[in-house]
């Protein structure tokens, strides 16, 4: 085994999840609310962008469902972390993880760039992509555990 996954092993935080049933559910669960307040977020925000009939509202809460899925990432990511660090060896080898891993990077670039470009044409295509990979995360992480 790498000495990463190694020292994450090691670490008494990680083997209270490891051992103790309840703490991993409430962990999952956790990381299961988080995802989906930021999904929640995210989806009608790009649909708003995108000009989906019936998403018209968003252009009112733009502002506040932006905030939302920012105040929830930092959520998403750590209890993503932790699910992580509790079998590290078994996710490094899982081609579902790190294919969500990789796209959770694109997103994220996606989301910097979205916010440093002014042509509407091209922000919808952003939108579009945002939408596209943050469903394919979603989609991916279900499918960690049957790969």
């Amino acid at each position: 085994m790498p000495a990463f996954p190694n020292l994450i092993d090691q670490a008494p935080l990680i083997g209270m999840f490891r051992t103790q049933l309840v703490l991993y559910v409430l962990l999952n669960a956790s990381h299961v609310l988080f995802l989906g307040l930021f999904i929640g977020a995210i989806m009608p925000l790009d649909l708003g962008i995108l000009r989906v009939p019936g998403f018209g509202w968003t252009t009112a809460v733009a502002g506040p469902l932006r905030r939302m899925g920012v105040a929830v990432f930092p959520g998403v990511a750590s209890t993503g972390l932790l699910l992580f660090a509790v079998r590290p060896a078994d996710y490094l080898g899982n081609g579902a993880f790190l294919l969500k891993v990789s796209v959770i990077l694109l997103a994220g670039g996606n989301a910097l760039l979205f916010q440093r470009i002014s042509r509407p044409g091209v922000r919808h295509l952003l939108a579009g992509l945002s939408l596209a990979m943050w469903l394919f995360v979603l989609f991916a992480g279900r499918w960690i555990g049957f790969v």
